[in-house]
């Protein structure tokens, strides 16, 4: 049954050794695979070699790559499914999977095994109640238990070079069946075969394929069965060949791994607060120069495969509840040699180290009895595998940590030995599942001897950051504080600078310019920040918009300005995306909703000076001064960050090979696509919906939005708005909360000054200062979020009650904007309930998103986040527009129909405010009753779009926060 392993021959100068596992890391970092025999031979061919690296550098080739085909091996039919993804290491994925093995009916089958989807756990999403089980129940649990370690001592004794791991899948769903017994992880959540083997690199959930075991290989492997109606679940991590028992670096991990799991289930009894095993596993790894995997952790057992309590592995958890008799639950520490990061691949189950080193996992089942622990899944005296010594020193002490203590000793206990505190059926000695583990690679013979590792610089830069946020925050939120500013001093300004350039109904244009390329370029700014930097990212989003500033302050003309707001929305897509991956990155996620609020208080203080400024400016300067002003705020900020924030570059490969990555095609459709829409929606609503621009421009529209999901899905390398992401249940609906909830609120602030100055005459000053309370009330609330969520760990009934204030204020609105009847204090008081709740839900829905997503995605899903925001202020905006233009030139048309100068009146009204007071005071009355009526009709359409947050936000599943 095993496959043959094919030579592999050193790729040395004038050498023609079989080759090990070695590669040229530059060569895995462009993706393609060069093996050789030692180091040695590596350094003395580099010369020649490194010609290789070039050649593969083609500039037009990596600017314009071809389509990445995976051809199936002529011999064996196998492939990379996956060939254009950059795996952290030398693993490999081998194609096609082997048919789905059915089980047969008469065996009782889970509730998932015919969907996928475990509905019975579902139930118990986010509750904390844990199931002490009767002693039939327990009895139950100890015979599945038997059960599952019977068939991993089945699995584990045919593991040898050559053995395929679809073949180990195959003993292990024979096994299973063999013993009246369903193979858990088949269809889990669909996940493809019966059992998780994790070799190497791969952390846990590895699929079974066609890929050889080789000698050096270490693997784990995870079963877990369903008899009746129980599941056991077990792990271990075994040495594949002499070589890998040889292998200094595999035993220490695989050894340490083990050792983490003995002493953990040795604290193991009634009392013990689940958050307490952490602490004890992350010391000992770190003892041993490894890192503990923070994305997985033991979980609860029984009826359910997945259930509470949860057991995280690190120290300094907020794991919830205590240890009680009856309880039964996994722990399962993985271990790295590097990082404790972790990455998915595209199969979006093999979770890999970030940086290609080993991993090592045991897990095993757990009773807690009245004096102690039972394991159910202890080892047997037959049980394959086992402990074997952790490489010595010369003077005899364990290596790199100095330790002689015996390996086969834990807390004082021999394994295999009965203890009151582990329980009459321990023998302590037991394995844990998931593993990963990269075969280290080759030093580059140009780097320095004894350099640390990338993703250590970076988590020691953090580290260093985090020490540092009373100082890094006021420098890299001055982005922050202009973006704020530039929108509500302009927002404040867009009446006098429609009437200056005589076009106020192309006023909306100033703002969809600018959001147009905003939404294009937020979520690039995601994956520009992971590979060119953030700094290198923040520092060019305001050198773009300074430029921008000033082409807007020097603009002639409508059209001007509105080309010059294109091209500042690039740089403000920067400001604030970067930032806030920037604070995702230095800051710990509990108390992010804290942090988020210090940066709220500062888009505030922006929001809260520009308001009132832009009316001052606008009335007694000049609104050009507007944008200049906002020039040496631009320069100050960059000199500030180029000095102060001090943070490694995010990848260390060649300029081309990075812009391959990014999806400049994507983002040129969407560009393309909102575009088309809104110049659709501006001449259907100011000229007519039947005129061919007007119909061309919307159908080219939905054409191009069709385009951009294609785009994503099927050509681009790196999506910026990747499936995997987008279509979350909990990220598509705090995305549905961040869409609607903007498309309405930003709308409804474009028109209520507009509002003011239209219908009630003030001026552009007092406009202004009627905003300052809504701005004060959603700083408020987003740092009520923050607190609420520091207090509280949780999230989903405060973005539920967020989008309640938001509906119910914008209701408010409406109906003291003459929907009942016309009162200033009444509309203050709706904006800011409005705010308060926007306020609450923009923190919240943020660290939902944040709370669910991997550290891998973390950017990617803020960018996201921002892009879905920018793309519902585009497209609020614009049907809000087109609402009140529509209801505008239709209601001015009625109302003064009498009149003779009826098309001079409209038009001026609607290019100018002043030209309202060069009309009969009789008339001026009408056509301010116009006005309040035709935005009177716009927040009701407003009310709409927010009230479809307020549905989104029900769709957010809850997660706890850790600190």
């Amino acid at each position: 049954m095993a496959a043959e392993v094919a030579t592999r021959r050193c790729q040395g100068v004038d050498c023609d050794k079989v080759a090990g596992t070695l590669q040229c890391p530059t060569c895995l970092k462009m993706g393609s695979d060069s093996f050789f025999c030692t180091q040695d031979c590596f350094k003395r061919s580099w010369n020649e070699h490194k010609a290789v690296h070039k050649t593969k550098s083609n500039f037009l080739t990596n600017l314009f790559p071809p389509k990445v085909v995976s051809e199936p091996d002529p011999a064996t039919g196998h492939f990379n499914p996956f060939p254009s993804f950059q795996f952290a290491g030398p693993l490999r994925p081998v194609y096609p999977l082997s048919p789905y093995r059915p089980i047969p009916k008469t065996i009782p089958h889970p509730d998932y095994a015919k969907d996928g989807i475990p509905r019975s756990e579902q139930k118990f999403v986010g509750r904390h109640n844990i199931t002490i089980l009767n002693k039939e129940e327990q009895e139950g649990m100890r015979k599945v238990c038997r059960l599952a370690r019977e068939v991993l001592d089945i699995a584990a004794s045919e593991l040898k070079p050559g053995v395929t791991t679809d073949y180990i899948d195959e003993v292990v769903h024979k096994a299973c069946i063999e013993r009246e017994s369903y193979p858990s992880p088949l269809n889990y959540v669909h996940f493809p075969k019966s059992v998780c083997t994790s070799i190497n690199e791969t952390i846990c959930h590895g699929i079974p394929d066609q890929r050889p075991l080789e000698d050096g290989d270490i693997i784990n492997i995870d079963v877990t069965l369903y008899h009746n109606g129980f599941h056991g679940d077990l792990n271990e991590t075994y040495y594949v060949g002499e070589k890998a028992r040889a292998n200094a670096d595999a035993v220490r991990v695989v050894e340490t791994s083990r050792e983490c799991l003995d002493m953990s289930i040795a604290l193991v009894k009634p009392g013990m607060l689940f958050r307490d095993p952490g602490n004890v596993i992350e010391k000992h790894a770190k003892s041993r120069n490894c890192s503990v995997v923070k994305s997985y952790c033991g979980h609860g057992i029984n009826q359910l495969f997945h259930c509470a309590p949860n057991v995280p592995h690190y120290a300094k958890n907020k794991a919830v509840g205590t240890a009680k008799p009856g309880m039964c639950f996994t722990i399962e520490p993985m271990i790295n040699l590097g990082t404790h990061r972790d990455r998915t691949w595209p199969d979006d189950w093999t979770s890999t180290t970030a940086d290609g080193a080993l991993s090592a996992q045991f897990e095993h089942t757990l009773l807690v009895t009245e004096d102690g622990v039972e394991v159910l899944t202890a080892r047997l005296p037959t049980s394959p595998g086992g402990p074997i010594p952790m490489p010595v020193t010369e003077d005899g002490k364990d290596e790199k940590n100095g330790d002689t203590r015996s390996l086969h000793r834990v807390s004082g206990v021999k394994l295999g030995e009965t203890s009151p505190l582990l329980g009459p059926r321990s023998n302590g000695n037991a394995p844990h599942p998931p593993s990963t583990g990269a075969i280290s690679g080759l030093r580059d013979p140009e780097a320095e001897a004894g350099e640390t590792p990338e993703d250590s610089s970076q988590q020691k830069a953090a580290i260093e950051a985090r020490d540092k946020l009373k100082y890094i925050v006021p420098t890299i939120s001055i982005g922050v504080f202009l973006s704020a500013l530039d929108q509500t001093i302009i927002m404040a300004s867009y009446g006098q600078i429609g009437s200056d350039l005589n076009a106020l109904n192309l006023t909306s244009w100033i703002a969809t310019s600018y959001f147009l390329t905003l939404t294009s370029f937020q979520p690039l700014y995601g994956k520009l920040s992971d590979i060119f930097g953030r700094k290198a990212c923040l520092l060019w989003a305001y050198a773009i918009f300074g430029i921008g500033c000033l082409c807007c302050g020097l603009a002639q003309n409508i059209h001007q300005l509105i080309a010059a707001r294109v091209f500042q929305g690039i740089g403000g897509g920067g400001m604030t995306t970067v930032v806030s991956i920037l604070m995702s990155d230095i800051v710990p996620l509990r108390d992010r909703g804290v942090w988020q609020g210090v940066i709220n208080i500062i888009y505030a203080t922006g929001s809260g000076t520009g308001a009132p400024l832009g009316g001052i400016l606008a009335d007694y300067i000049g609104w050009r001064w507007a944008f200049i002003a906002q020039v040496p705020l631009c320069i100050m900020a960059f000199v500030l960050v180029t000095i102060m924030l001090d943070l490694p570059s995010q990848e260390d490969s060649h300029w081309k090979t990075k812009l391959r990555r990014i999806d400049f095609a994507g983002a040129i459709v969407l560009v393309g696509a909102v575009l088309g829409f809104l110049i659709g929606l501006d001449r259907g609503s100011n000229v007519s919906w039947t005129i061919p621009i007007t119909i061309i421009s919307l159908g080219v529209s939905i054409a191009l939005f069709a385009l951009f999901i294609v785009v994503e899905i099927y050509f681009a390398a790196e999506p910026f708005a990747p499936g995997h992401i987008i279509f979350n249940r909990t990220f598509f609906a705090s995305y549905g909360c961040n869409f609607f909830s903007f498309g309405g609120w930003l709308a409804g602030l474009f028109y209520i000054p507009l509002y003011f100055q239209a219908v009630d005459g003030v001026s552009a000053t007092v406009a202004g200062l009627r905003l300052l309370p809504s701005i004060l009330a959603g700083v408020t609330g987003s740092l009520f979020a923050g607190y609420v969520m520091r207090w509280s760990g949780k999230f989903y009934w405060l973005t539920v009650v967020a989008y309640v204030l938001l509906t119910v204020g914008l209701t408010t609105i409406t109906l003291f904007s003459g929907g009942v009847t016309e009162n200033v204090i009444g509309m203050i008081l709706g904006m800011v309930c409005s705010a308060f709740g926007n306020g609450i839900g923009v923190t919240s829905t943020l660290i939902s998103l944040i709370s669910n997503a991997t550290r891998e995605d973390q950017a990617m899903v803020t960018a996201c986040s921002y892009l879905f925001r920018s793309l519902g202020s585009v497209i609020g905006l614009s049907l809000s527009s087109t609402v009140v233009q529509q209801a505008l030139r239709n209601r001015l048309r009625t109302a003064l129909h009498d009149s003779k100068d009826i098309d001079r009146i409209v038009d001026g009204v609607r290019e100018s405010l002043d030209f309202i007071k060069t009309l009969d005071p009789a008339v001026a009355k009408v056509v301010r009753g116009c006005y309040g009526w035709a935005t009177n009709k716009g927040f009701t359409f407003m009310i709409g779009i927010v009230f479809f947050a307020f549905v989104s936000s029900l769709f957010i599943r809850e997660s706890k926060l850790t600190r």
